[in-house]
């Protein structure tokens, strides 16, 4: 289970969150909803343990994959080595797989600077996907992403995180994406 008991935070003494609870539980994704600047990105952030909450409690795995909101990949580096910094070598075979999945099977061997933003983000949710672990955070995750591909995302989160119990938290702003991945909505406070 994801939870946050009664947390407070703020950013040079402005308040991001008062009193602020949340709640998931295992197999479900919950999509937080509301306008920039709200604190959905700081919720992610203290999940993640980037952040510290002045008072309150997060209760989270250990180990959790994010989907930053920037790709946050090395352009230099081919698709696949982006991804191999991530996992263990005897996870290689099965990354490769996901890529192809992805439709980034004439890509892998590209470095990532010659790729379009909606393949880099594709990318990006893979080696989050191989990292693994017991949660997953997506921050605004299928920006630059054609309806198409999303679907194709959307199976392959749902297959290696939600179908085996796994929480997925999503922030986005687009109604689809929610759908696409069966999220229960909670609207974020302003």
């Amino acid at each position: 289970m994801i939870e946050l008991k009664n947390i407070d935070f703020s950013y040079d003494e402005k308040p991001v969150l008062q009193n602020y609870n949340l709640k998931v539980r295992n197999g479900e994704c919950v999509c937080l909803k509301g306008p920039s600047g709200c604190g959905k990105t700081t919720v992610f952030r203290l999940i993640s343990g980037l952040e510290t909450a002045q008072n309150g409690t997060v209760l989270a795995p250990q180990k959790i994959s994010v989907v930053f909101q920037e790709n946050r990949l090395l352009p230099m580096l081919s698709v696949k080595k982006n991804v191999f910094l991530a996992i263990e070598k005897e996870q290689r075979t099965k990354a490769i797989e996901m890529l192809k999945e992805a439709g980034l099977e004439e890509a892998i061997s590209k470095p990532v600077a010659e790729l379009s933003g909606g393949m880099k983000r594709r990318v990006a949710i893979v080696r989050a996907l191989c990292f693994g672990g017991e949660a997953l955070l997506l921050d605004e995750p299928f920006n630059a992403i054609d309806r198409e591909n999303k679907q194709k995302m959307a199976n392959l989160i749902k297959r290696e995180f939600l179908d085996k119990g796994k929480f997925v938290l999503l922030s986005t702003h687009v109604d689809e994406d929610a759908e696409l991945l069966s999220a229960r909505i909670v609207v974020f406070p302003t």
